[in-house]
This record gives structure tokens, sequence and C-alpha cells, in this order.
């Protein structure tokens, strides 16, 4: 029994020294995944989350302003979405998306991925620069430094020439003929195309700072277009195409998914529809893709909140189009199925062709509409 008891105890002993051994083995191979270092990060992985950021920070940017101008309507008052915190959410996403690419960027000159780095150069252009046009002004020269806890403000017409510069760069990166990133969710690896996206884009800076610098804007723009490499036809458009995936993984244009599952979301406003439709003999042609009409009857009783009310001049501008007033914040009804939706552009929901169908069950594009 004892011969036992040693030869257990020896076997025991035996066993733990093996799985120290491998547990150390392992140990120095596992880097602390709480401080992972650049030696760590892919290139590929890191560009297609800034693509997606693109993409996100693009249509905050457009959603900042969406009440007041277009396809959404605006409750309570222009002060209300003009607030010191309103554009909150879209700064700390373009300092996220720039400490991404200040990854990239030191990934991408050590291993000369230059059309990695091309792309990361134009997409933090047009997002400093959309900033700027929304506010004026930004950090840039001390942005994502943690040795300065409160960065300085840049003005809009330095970043604006720091981002042409930068443009100029992320277009040369591209033309190196370095290797392809594995995902391009833009333009599926055609460089050239990026380059005339690239070109585009600084026309439109050009129009922007015309007023201020017309003699060079001019030059500039001219020189552009002697080039040929900037967007001609819709099919170099610089786009984000979404997907049909409804369950699980949603891929829909999100204005389509809000809006075709239960009900449509928000309201549409009147005075676009009206503008659209009534300003001219002839009526816009993009209505029925812009908005979808889920009934053609006239909103009656409670349906119409506004009614009688002589603040709203497009309480309601008929043909079955349910929209509001811009300022009107009384509370929805339960017209979810009724009120009008998106339609099929941009957002790939359904095209309106007097079928009147609720949301939930009309024929629809899919929901793979564009950005």
């Amino acid at each position: 029994m004892k011969n036992i008891v040693i030869k257990s105890l020896g076997m025991i002993m035996a066993f733990s020294l093996v799985i120290s051994c491998e547990t150390l083995e392992l140990e120095s191979l596992i880097e602390n995944p709480n401080a992972l270092g650049l030696s760590s990060a892919s290139p590929d992985f890191v560009l297609n989350e800034m693509q997606l950021d693109f993409r996100n920070l693009n249509r905050s940017f457009g959603g900042s302003v969406d009440n007041s101008m277009r396809m959404e309507v605006l409750a309570s008052t222009y002060n209300a979405v003009t607030s010191t915190t309103a554009m909150n959410g879209e700064w700390t996403s373009l300092y996220n998306f720039n400490a991404n690419f200040n990854v990239l960027e030191s990934i991408a000159e050590e291993d000369g991925l230059g059309f990695h780095l091309g792309m990361a150069q134009i997409m933090k252009a047009t997002l400093f620069v959309n900033m700027v046009d929304l506010i004026g002004e930004a950090v840039y020269t001390e942005a994502n430094d943690p040795t300065i806890p409160k960065p300085t403000l840049d003005s809009g017409e330095s970043i604006y020439t720091a981002m042409y510069n930068l443009i100029d760069e992320g277009i040369a990166n591209l033309k190196s003929g370095a290797k392809r990133p594995v995902n391009d969710l833009y333009y599926d690896g055609d460089a050239a195309a990026w380059v005339r996206f690239a070109n585009s884009f600084k026309i439109k800076m050009l129009l922007t700072t015309r007023l201020v610098t017309a003699a060079d804007s001019k030059t500039k723009i001219d020189a552009i277009l002697a080039g040929g490499e900037y967007i001609q036809n819709n099919s170099q458009d610089f786009e984000f195409q979404y997907g049909v995936t409804a369950v699980v993984n949603e891929s829909r244009h999100p204005l389509m998914s809000a809006s075709y599952t239960t009900g449509a979301s928000g309201y549409r406003p009147n005075n676009l529809i009206s503008y659209m439709k009534d300003s001219s003999a002839v009526q816009d042609p993009r209505l029925r893709y812009y908005f979808y009409r889920q009934t053609l009857r006239d909103p009656v009783g409670t349906e119409l909140t506004c009614a009688g009310t002589p603040n709203f001049t497009f309480c309601y501008t008929g043909d079955g189009y349910w929209g509001r007033d811009h300022g009107d914040d009384s509370a929805a009804p339960a017209d979810g199925l009724l009120r009008t939706a998106y339609g099929a552009y941009p957002a790939a929901g359904a095209y309106d062709n007097d079928q009147a169908e609720p949301v939930t069950t009309v024929a629809t594009l899919g929901g793979d509409g564009i950005h």
C-alpha cells in the first residue's frame, strides 16, 4: 500500500511538472490582451474599422442637420438641435477615428502599405473638413496626444490647408503601386477610383474657399479638371453599399431597417414634401423615390394633431402624405402604419406606385441602399 501511495505521489508530481512547464511555455507566447502593442495590430483589421467608422461618422454629420433641412422633421425648435452638446458624439467619434489613423500610419509606413495609408489619409481629410464645415474649427495639431490634457483649437483655415496637403499625400500613396488591402468597402481596391474621389473632394474644398482665395481656387480647380482624374459619371460615385440581411447581423440601410420592421419611424417634413409636390406645374420626379405613402386617404380627427393650430403652415399637404410641420412636438398617435416612410432612395425601401400598403407587407428593394 505504501509503495502504491509513493508511486501515485510521484506520478502526480511528474504530471504537475509537465503541466507547469507547458503553462510557462504558453505564457511566454501570449501577450497581455489588455496591453497589446502595434505588433499585434493587423493593418487590414484596423482599416476595416476605420472604413466603417468613416461611414458612421459621415452619416452622423448628416444626421446633425437632417432635422433642420432634409428628410426628417424637426420637432421642437431650431435652438434645441444646436445646443452646446449637439456635436458631442461626432466629436468623440472623430478622435477615435484619428487614434486608429495614428496606429495604421505607424504600421503602413513601416511595412510599405501605401494603398492602406492613402485610403486612410483621404478619409481623415474628409472627416476633418466636414467637421470644420459644421462648426468652424477643431482640435488638430494637438489631437490624440496623451501628454496634452486640454488641446487647443485650430482655425478652420489652417485645417483646410493641412487637409488639402494630406489629400495630396494620400494620392501619392495610392499611386505608389502598393498592394491592395484585403477589404476596400468603397471602391473594391481600385486605386484610380480613390484618386478620382480625392480630387473631387479637393474641388469641393476649393469651392468653399473661393470667396477668400478666388484666384488660387480657380487655378487649382482648372488644373484638376485638366488632369481628368475626378468623378465624371454616376458609376464613379463614392458610396457605401448596404446589404439585405435583416436578422442576426443587420446589414440593411438604417433608414430602411428603422421603418419597415414594425412601422415607420419619425415623420417626414411637410414643407419638403410640399415643395417637391406643389411648387411647380410638374411634380418633382424624385418625390416618389424619397417618400413612400402607406395610405392614400387623408388623416382625420386625432390623427391630425396640428388641425386648427395657426402655427403650422404645412399642417397637411394632401394626397396621402402624412408628415409633420417643423416645430410640431405634439404626442404622436398610433400611426406607425399610416405615416409616410422613407422610400426607395437612398434607403432601398419601397417605391411609391400608389400601392398604399403598410411598410410591414409592401414589396421593397431589400434595404441594400447607399450612403
